[in-house]
């Protein structure tokens, strides 16, 4: 995991947030399974302060948090373009690095952050579908991103 091997290497702390609320793994990446996430957060922006972002947080490793995804469908996630900037803020002065596991989808939200994003990492595995997809967004991210070397 990216998030993972910044935090050793780096010896920095780092959060990763799970974005993909209805289907989100991180959890088990990490084998966490916490009683509250990112959905409290998202859903309850103006109590999100670095307090209570740290309530939110599941330690994973000595410099690693999780901010974990429902991974539930109990709710529809549908969110404004700005949905995550609060938590995003708040997230970027708790923690030097914070990595965003952003889910496959083209949404308002998901294309800001992206283009709000200081790098921008892509993994897909190795699928003929997957190298589209890869092409369109890494295109899409040149004209949205033109200052990126």
């Amino acid at each position: 995991n990216v998030a993972w091997a910044m935090s050793s290497l780096f010896k920095s702390e780092v959060v990763v947030a799970d974005l993909d609320l209805a289907f989100g793994t991180a959890n088990i990446n990490f084998d966490q399974d916490p009683a509250q996430g990112i959905a409290e957060a998202v859903f309850s922006p103006e109590r999100v302060d670095e307090v209570y972002l740290d309530r939110l947080l599941a330690q994973c490793a000595e410099h690693l948090s999780l901010l974990a995804a429902p991974s539930t469908l109990e709710r529809v996630y549908d969110f404004d373009p700005d949905a995550f900037s609060q938590l995003i803020d708040t997230a970027q002065r708790s923690a030097p690095l914070l990595v965003l596991d952003v889910p496959h989808i083209w949404s308002g939200w998901s294309k800001s952050i992206l283009v709000k994003a200081d790098e921008v990492v892509i993994t897909a595995t190795p699928e003929l579908a997957n190298l589209r997809n890869t092409k369109n967004m890494v295109d899409m991210l040149k004209r949205l991103r033109p200052n990126d070397p």
